[in-house]
């Protein structure tokens, strides 16, 4: 019993980092968050592959509509599709097979270290 409980624990430790949110951001000098609403996480697995599907809705309560969406990938992970709805209108993103553009906007040095911190070393950019 107490086996079971010891692999439950380290299994569920685990599988703690995969889980993340993205974050919208606004301002000039990316310092504006927009609040989360609501969010949901789904994983399924896949012979050898983990499918992670996020639903995130925020709020805009700023004046200026020009949101940048960061999100924290592990090194090696993939995003496959990303879609938002905007004024009842969907919207999606095309994803191509090359390194994403190292010019700004993209994170960098100006933006704030928290930020920085919390998406890690291969964030997904938008």
């Amino acid at each position: 019993m107490k086996a079971r409980f010891v692999l439950l624990a380290a299994m569920i430790a685990l599988a703690l980092p995969i889980f993340a949110i993205g974050v919208l951001v606004t301002g000039q000098d990316n310092s504006q968050y927009y609040n989360l609403y609501e969010s949901e996480v789904t994983v399924s697995i896949e012979d050898q592959v983990a499918l992670v599907t996020t639903r995130q809705t925020f709020i805009n309560s700023f004046s200026t509509n020009t949101p940048k969406y960061v999100f924290p990938m592990p090194e090696g992970a993939s995003a496959t599709l990303l879609r938002w709805q905007y004024d009842g209108e969907w919207h999606l993103a095309s994803f191509a097979p090359v390194p994403q553009d190292s010019l700004p906007p993209n994170p960098g040095p100006g933006w704030p270290m928290s930020l920085t911190a919390y998406m890690g070393a291969t964030p997904l950019f938008f």
